[in-house]
């Protein structure tokens, strides 16, 4: 008899994941509207900065669905060997 302990593993590090991922948005936007205007070339550099850090948030949600997507394929691998 095989142990589905690894699918339970998974599902908890999506979750968690998932939230962590939701607070560092949350703390990361509150921190960049906290700013004082700036100007030049700072202001440059810390709209790069905001577009930079949401675009690998965005791909951090992505890894996420490729997770689920990798632990869902496993499950129906073991269960078509009749595990």
């Amino acid at each position: 008899m095989r142990s589905f302990k690894g699918q339970g593993n998974v599902a908890m590090t999506l979750v968690f994941t998932a939230i962590a991922l939701i607070i560092g948005v949350l703390v990361f936007s509150e921190v960049f509207n906290a700013l004082p205007t700036l100007s030049g070339t700072a202001n440059t550099t810390a709209t790069q900065i905001e577009t930079t850090t949401f675009s690998a948030f965005n791909l951090a949600a992505v890894g996420l669905i490729v997770l689920a997507a990798a632990a869902i394929l496993s499950y129906l691998f073991l269960f078509r060997r009749g595990a």
